[in-house]
């Protein structure tokens, strides 16, 4: 003899999160931005439908997908720390670098904090990081939106007592009409 577990009833609004989040997961997958034309927009309707736990489910959405210009971008970036560090130690004798690499961090451990340093030497030293920031343009894709309009409808599990699942057509309103532009 087989159990089974009856599952509560969902509401529109689970039903409708359950479509997306299932859609949500697919398209991550399935889509590819680098076939996307650069500055391009099209006009897109999506019909969805779908079940959930015997429920149909119908979603349309209608709306414009805009690809913008590809374009180039100033960026800087400072090197690496520990690559920073090591090249000043490396200026130094063996044994200045090994009490420097002993004592910093016992000292921020004992004291919770820097020791104090002239801010001269501190002016100095972000002067030097500004001066071997490194500056280079890249090249970056547009960015791709898509401004929407969505209906939506959901009829009851089908009953016997009521017409067939394609009678739902017939009578169908929009439960969720909204706008919007991601």
């Amino acid at each position: 003899m087989a159990t089974t577990t009856l599952q509560p009833q969902l509401t529109e609004q689970e039903l409708a999160a359950v479509l997306w989040a299932a859609t949500d997961k697919a398209a991550s997958k399935e889509a590819d931005r680098d076939v996307l034309p650069a500055n391009d927009s099209r006009q897109v309707r999506l019909m969805i439908t779908g079940e959930i736990d015997g429920l149909t489910v119908h979603r349309s959405l209608h709306g414009t997908l805009m690809v913008g210009a590809d374009q180039e971008r100033a960026v800087s970036a400072t090197p690496n720390q520990a690559t920073l560090v090591a090249l000043i130690l490396s200026k130094l004798n063996e044994a200045t670098r090994d009490k420097i690499l002993a004592d910093l961090p016992r000292q921020f451990a004992e004291e919770g904090k820097w020791a104090d340093v002239s801010p001269n030497l501190v002016e100095s030293a972000e002067q030097m990081l500004r001066d071997i920031r490194s500056k280079k343009t890249i090249k970056v894709r547009g960015n791709v939106r898509f401004a929407y309009h969505i209906a939506a409808t959901t009829p009851k599990p089908h009953d016997a007592r009521r017409p067939s699942r394609n009678d739902h057509r017939k009578s169908a309103r929009c439960h969720e009409p909204r706008s919007c532009a991601k």
